[in-house]
């Protein structure tokens, strides 16, 4: 399937959005991406007897001790798989200190998804949050439809002051019901509630994309008063080196590092990028190792 170029009449930065992902999914995964998010979509079909030379690991035990003889669960791949973009649009989102701000490379891989998903003829939805679920696009497919999302992506904004994540993740759990691929793109400034987020993983392929920057992770060696701004507040206040240094970096990675163990049951993929500005090339290599596992989904 060939899409060539996004129409005039979407916008410069949309247009932009769209060949920097062509171009990258081109030169990175080249005629592979076609198979990218193969085997997400796999659905129960229905339970039948135990033949001879069945994998024993699909029975279902269940049904087995019921019926007093063993049965096996049959899944079939979909044919559509079903994608989800969950996008922070809060304002901690516009922090960077380099040529790119965390909206920035979350407006990139959200383009790239959307460009992989419309080359695979996959249906894509997305979600917009800040303080609260801000902006919503059902899962649909096609060209026009890929327009949409990437006029959304790079134009809406949040206008609540903070990041609600668990508003946006209970919203999928109540109305997303069909089995599909949900990637969270976020900054993870606001923790989301960990079995929540794992509790979601263990029914759907969840992918969380965390996007931070240099400063964030690292304070500057110069000692002195510095002012640091909440982003989400928009608050100012003096802190010192040497208390920046023993209590808010390590404070953050803490907070983060007791997130990302927290009741994982290893069904959750967490991707680590930053506004460096290689944050496409690796996405892109996490894609191709993710294609070339080819995780099994019928859990």
């Amino acid at each position: 399937m060939g899409h060539a170029l996004i129409p005039s009449a979407i916008g410069k930065e949309c247009r932009l959005l769209f060949l920097r992902a062509k171009r990258a999914v081109a030169t990175l995964l080249g005629g592979k991406h076609h198979s990218v998010f193969k085997g997400a979509g796999v659905s129960f079909e229905e339970v039948r007897p135990y033949q001879v030379g069945d994998d024993i690991r699909s029975i279902d035990w269940n049904v087995t001790a019921r019926m007093g003889q063993p049965f096996l669960k049959r899944y079939v791949e979909e044919r559509e798989l079903q994608v989800l973009l969950l996008v922070d649009i809060s304002p901690s989102m516009q922090f960077g200190t380099t040529a790119w701000t965390k909206r920035m490379v979350a407006n990139d891989i959200g383009a790239v998804i959307a460009y992989i998903t419309l080359q695979q003829n996959d249906l894509l939805g997305l979600l917009l949050f800040g303080d609260r679920v801000e902006h919503v696009v059902q899962p649909r497919k096609g060209i026009r439809h890929t327009h949409r999302i990437l006029l959304d992506l790079n134009a809406k904004r949040s206008n609540g002051p903070h990041t609600n994540v668990n508003d946006a993740l209970t919203f999928v759990q109540r109305v997303w019901r069909k089995r599909g691929l949900i990637i969270l793109i976020t900054d993870l400034i606001a923790v989301p509630n960990a079995s929540l987020l794992h509790g979601l993983a263990q029914r759907q392929d969840c992918i969380v994309v965390q996007i931070s920057d240099q400063r964030e992770r690292e304070w500057p060696q110069q000692r002195g008063v510095y002012w640091i701004q909440d982003m989400e507040s928009g608050l100012s206040r003096p802190v010192t080196w040497r208390r920046a240094q023993s209590e808010l970096s390590v404070r953050a990675q803490e907070k983060q590092k007791k997130w990302l163990t927290q009741g994982n049951q290893g069904v959750l993929e967490i991707v680590s990028l930053d506004t460096s500005g290689v944050h496409l090339e690796s996405f892109l290599r996490y894609l191709r190792l993710r294609q070339l596992v080819n995780r099994p989904t019928s859990r």
